[in-house]
């Protein structure tokens, strides 16, 4: 079995300055975590069923008022903006539709950011985002949302991060949880979302082969993740470790891209649960680490 033992100096030196800046104030929380894929399960499911937030188990196990779906016919998003306890939820689905999987794959990059002096981000996920971004603001106004959690899993991870980042200039973003999110953006953009200071997981579970694509240096752009990295090797709650450099071979980068791609049933396994179905589906790795 082949973990990377190193990395190359320049990428480094990049990812300690990620590790000092990165949100070690985070706190993860397993018991959202179990919710929050409750949630990315709900969002699987069709509009009308999210509305009425009668998906069954997932539904039932998560408790949401005044749900709105947020959907873009020409890019196929979803979002989901509901209330909480304490204040507001915004969830976006994760890759169902082939026009999702194109959009996963046009990973060219782009700068939306003229503040964010060379920052580059996926330009495929950052459309995504943008389809759906003044119906969910709209939404959050609506609801009068004051506090909010953004979640999601896959590409919906992505949208969360971005969403994120966009966001927190007008709304208290309280917590920021991703699932098997790919890599959103170059070195220096996740120093800026790290900059934020957000209350910020990024979830990992064992070979998952999403999280290592685009590759690190695919257009020489360095993609790279903002931290930390909660990793689990296994797929049921319990033992994980966080990671606040993204070069940390003890996390999901000591795997290669080859490894995991002969492993692609993690990405749909998340702390027992398959997030990638509607409702409670059992998760696609059933195997002991």
């Amino acid at each position: 079995m082949f973990r990377r033992s190193g990395w190359q100096p320049t990428t480094m030196m990049r990812c300690l300055l990620l590790g000092l800046l990165g949100a070690a104030a985070a706190t993860y929380n397993e018991t959202l975590a179990l919710r929050d894929l409750y949630v990315s399960q709900a969002t699987m499911c069709d509009a009308k069923t999210l509305e009425h937030w009668t998906c069954g188990d997932a539904c039932a196990n998560v408790s949401l008022a005044s749900p709105r779906v947020v959907v873009n016919a020409s890019s196929d998003a979803l979002a989901l903006v509901a209330r909480t306890a304490d204040g507001c939820l915004l969830a976006f689905r994760g890759s169902a539709t082939p026009l999702n999987y194109l959009e996963d794959a046009t990973f060219f990059p782009a700068s939306p950011y003229p503040a964010c002096e060379g920052c580059a981000v996926h330009s495929g996920f950052h459309d995504t985002w943008r389809s759906v971004a003044p119906a969910v603001a709209a939404e959050i106004a609506d609801l009068g949302c004051a506090r909010l959690e953004i979640l999601g899993h896959s590409l919906g991870g992505a949208m969360a991060a971005l969403a994120a980042y966009e966001l927190a200039a007008t709304i208290d973003v309280a917590r920021v949880s991703t699932y098997g999110q790919p890599r959103v953006g170059n070195a220096a953009w996740a120093a800026a979302f790290a900059a934020l200071e957000l209350d910020y997981a990024r979830v990992v579970l064992y070979k998952d082969a999403v999280p290592h694509l685009p590759m690190d240096d695919m257009f020489w752009e360095g993609w790279t993740h903002a931290m930390p990295e909660i990793y689990y090797d296994a797929t049921a709650p319990g033992a994980y470790r966080a990671c606040d450099d993204a070069a940390d071979a003890r996390c999901s980068y000591g795997w290669s891209l080859v490894e995991t791609l002969l492993h692609t049933c993690d990405h749909c396994s998340y702390l027992g649960m398959n997030p990638c179905e509607c409702a409670t589906r059992p998760p696609n790795c059933a195997e002991p680490r």
